[in-house]
């Protein structure tokens, strides 16, 4: 994060002094409290605050990661308009900054294409199965490779991120304006529902496909309707009926299964790891009757369509400047919305790429650990996790203070997060520099018991519209999706775009985290699934088979028995 806020800073033109008085923001990005990451807003908008426009950059992080806090600005903090530098260099930065980012956000679409060269090229010159007969020293390099790409030439990725964050704020904002009723507060996320081209919808698609190949095999819907998803895996390989099917699932695998949740977590293993869940997500799909994802997209699509030429109509309208009828505001309007809608579509491919990096780096560190493990520096190949690159690098390279104490170090990092992942920690909290949570004061024995609001209703930001009253199932992670039934409303903690597959199964969506940019949010939206995000301890107040009744416009959630 230091690296992703610092490359941004300077592909926007903010001035190397103004980056240089960013420096203690840059590094303090991130907190680690209760053995979890946050966002240090504080510093985030420290940072934010010292580019041209920094309260509206602000406002569109909090809604782009859905946080609700509005930090005060330190005494000894600077704002863009600030005095420091004169207002002749200030406004030579603020002119070179407009050009650059004009420049930059001209050109998003290529930016994107070279960071998806770069992320292919990675896995195409270590393949996994070549990582068996590789060096411990070139997959050093690998590992090196890798943190040169997400350090140094992430940039063109996190413009997309940027791009996203500032269009929609801007057409909320917009939308807003020109139509200030309640009933319209997410009219912005209906004009940015059934994108064409989502890459993020293409693995449900052809997952779909799959479903479709297994009813029309009797013997093969048999199979995947009375077979625990653990065992199916095994019988495709053994029963020759099912080599053709076979073939189409290993294809499928090696060309979308390191998408799954929690996809960016490098001890998780993903689908082509371990199939056991996309089997599960098969099973349900092949009992699913009714329209496929496409169809369900084509009509998002023609809905958003539809509501666009309406709320053109009106703004067509309102005129800009009194004297002149064009531009009109749905001009200024149309630019903003083209603009959220190319960056949203471009940062989901980003992400993609992404993906397929961190399965990639998780096969090279894996594959490191064996080869300490057999010296007898670490016990297991997974021990890897448990340090920290540079220390990782130290070992592999031989020039190690303390190589010897590495496994006691790898046995103390093992048995901490047991005792920190006991804490409960709130979602938000403010600390002073250097002090953290107490874990005796936060731990589940102890924190407070969990409340209902009154008559069961919970609150939360509006991420999709619509509403809808179904049973609900509360899950952890897209593996589980064999508990989900057909029309349920999922509730989880939080999504990334390997939930994707299971969004196609479900009627609504309630979570505990996220933004109207967070992924899940945005393949939500796709579906024109009513969800609602930002519901504190939704997975604890709710249970699975209790009926729910959400309101994605309202932004609320109602326990209806």
């Amino acid at each position: 994060y230091y690296h992703y806020f610092r490359n941004l800073a300077r592909a926007f033109g903010i001035a190397k002094r103004r980056i240089q008085k960013m420096e203690n923001s840059f590094r303090g990005i991130i907190g680690v409290h209760g053995a979890r990451l946050y966002y240090n807003l504080s510093n985030i908008h420290s940072a934010l605050r010292m580019a041209p426009f920094g309260e509206h950059l602000v406002e569109s992080f909090n809604v782009f990661v859905g946080a609700s806090e509005h930090t005060s600005r330190s005494p000894r903090s600077e704002s863009f308009n600030g005095r420091s530098g004169g207002r002749l260099s200030q406004a030579a930065e603020l002119i070179r900054i407009i050009i650059k980012s004009t420049w930059q956000f001209m050109f998003l679409q290529k930016h994107v294409a070279a960071f998806e060269r770069a992320a292919d090229e990675y896995p195409e010159s270590a393949p996994p199965e070549s990582l068996e007969k590789m060096s411990l020293m070139e997959l050093h390099a690998e590992l090196q490779a890798f943190l040169d790409i997400r350090f140094y030439r992430w940039t063109n990725a996190s413009l997309a991120d940027a791009g996203a964050m500032i269009g929609y704020g801007l057409l909320k904002r917009m939308l807003g304006r020109a139509f200030p009723e309640r009933e319209h507060s997410a009219l912005h996320n209906t004009l940015l529902q059934g994108l064409p081209d989502l890459v993020s919808a293409r693995p449900v698609i052809e997952l779909w496909t799959l479903s479709r190949q297994i009813r029309t095999v009797p013997a093969l819907h048999d199979l995947f309707k009375t077979t625990n998803s653990g065992d199916v895996w095994g019988k495709l390989h053994t029963d020759k009926r099912f080599a053709s099917f076979l073939h189409e699932l290993e294809h499928n695998i090696e060309k979308w299964g390191f998408r799954c949740s929690g996809e960016l977590m490098l001890t998780v293993k993903s689908f082509q790891e371990d199939p056991k869940g996309l089997l599960s997500l098969l099973k349900n799909y092949a009992d699913v009757d009714g329209e496929s994802p496409l169809e369900t997209l084509l009509l998002q699509e023609k809905e958003r369509l539809a509501e666009t030429e309406r709320v053109f109509r009106f703004l067509r309208k309102r005129r800009l400047n009194k004297f002149f009828s064009w531009p009109h505001e749905g001009t200024v309007v149309a630019f903003v919305l083209r603009w959220a809608q190319d960056a949203i579509v471009l940062r989901e491919r980003a992400r993609l790429k992404q993906s397929l990096l961190y399965s990639r780096c998780r096969r090279v560190l894996l594959r490191i650990g064996e080869e300490l493990a057999s010296t007898g520096l670490i016990t297991r190949s997974a021990d890897v996790f448990f340090l920290t690159h540079p220390v990782l690098s130290t070992l592999i390279c031989g020039n190690a203070m303390f190589p010897y104490s590495v496994r006691a170090l790898i046995d103390l990092r093992r048995r901490e997060p047991a005792r920190l992942c006991s804490m409960t920690p709130p979602d938000s909290f403010v600390l002073p520099n250097g002090t953290y949570l107490s874990p005796d004061e936060y731990t589940r024995g102890r924190a407070q018991s969990v409340k209902e609001d009154a008559g069961g209703e919970m609150t939360g930001l509006g991420a999709c519209g619509g509403r809808e009253t179904a049973r609900a199932t509360v899950l952890s992670d897209v593996s589980e999706s064999e508990r989900l039934e057909p029309g349920d409303i999922l509730v989880t903690r939080q999504t990334d775009p390997g939930w994707a597959p299971g969004f196609f199964l479900v009627s609504g969506l309630v979570m505990e985290r996220g933004g109207m940019l967070s992924h899940g949010a945005i393949i939500a939206r796709e579906y024109g699934i009513p969800t609602v995000v930002g519901v504190h301890e939704a997975t604890k107040k709710i249970r699975s088979g209790q009926t729910l009744s959400i309101d994605g416009d309202r932004g609320c959630v109602q326990l209806m028995d």
